[in-house]
């Protein structure tokens, strides 16, 4: 039976390629709290983006994916938090969460079909029995170096376009995290950092915004 015998799906999300420039991505959950939605799409990509670096290994196209997505952070939230002298506590700004355009050029997001895809990604949410999170992904084979990457900046730009601006902001403040713990605590070619870095990233950000994971 193993480490996934006893999961619960909780959500999954799909990057279909139609060529190697545009994309759609879906999103199917039989949750219906908008909120709690939201916040399983941030645990989901989370969880992605860790995999995908995990997956492309150590080496140049993981360094600059970590730095693009930093770049996208810094141009969300650059001004959007202000902090609570008292409690040390971050309140967010919500006119100056700001919505970038973090694709490449001729890169295009999609919203329908386009035929045939060229490439699928897959990332699905379970929930363990304990309580836990985890994530399985399901990738087509071929031209990985293009298209891991490819596949995490068009997940995050569908968040960019539709999170509230207040999970964007958290969303971004995850990713800022979990960048951090790249570079001070673990590296992402650990397999441990799959769950890891995650985890880190969503408790540093409800820390700092005083939310519950």
């Amino acid at each position: 039976m193993g480490l996934f015998s006893s999961k619960n799906l909780i959500a999954t999300a799909k990057i279909k390629f139609y060529g190697e420039d545009k994309a759609l991505v879906t999103y199917e959950t039989k949750i219906t709290d908008s909120e709690f939605i939201e916040h399983s799409k941030i645990e989901l990509f989370a969880m992605y983006y860790a995999k995908m670096l995990y997956n492309l290994g150590r080496g140049e196209h993981a360094d600059l994916l970590i730095e693009y997505v930093q770049r996208a952070v810094d141009d969300s939230i650059k001004s959007a938090f202000v902090e609570n002298k008292e409690t040390g506590e971050l309140g967010i700004v919500k006119s100056e969460v700001k919505r970038p355009s973090i694709l490449g050029g001729g890169q295009e997001l999609v919203d329908t079909e386009l035929g045939n895809e060229t490439k699928t990604y897959t990332g699905e949410l379970y929930q363990k029995s304990d309580g836990s999170l985890i994530v399985q992904t399901h990738m087509s084979w071929g031209g990985e170096g293009y298209y891991v990457p490819v596949s995490v900046t068009m997940f995050l730009q569908s968040l960019i376009n539709t999170l509230s601006e207040v999970m964007l902001a958290y969303l971004m403040l995850v990713l800022s995290s979990m960048n951090k713990y790249y570079r001070e605590i673990g590296s992402y070619s650990d397999i441990g950092s799959i769950i890891d870095a995650p985890n880190f990233g969503l408790d540093s950000a409800s820390q700092l915004l005083n939310l519950s994971k």
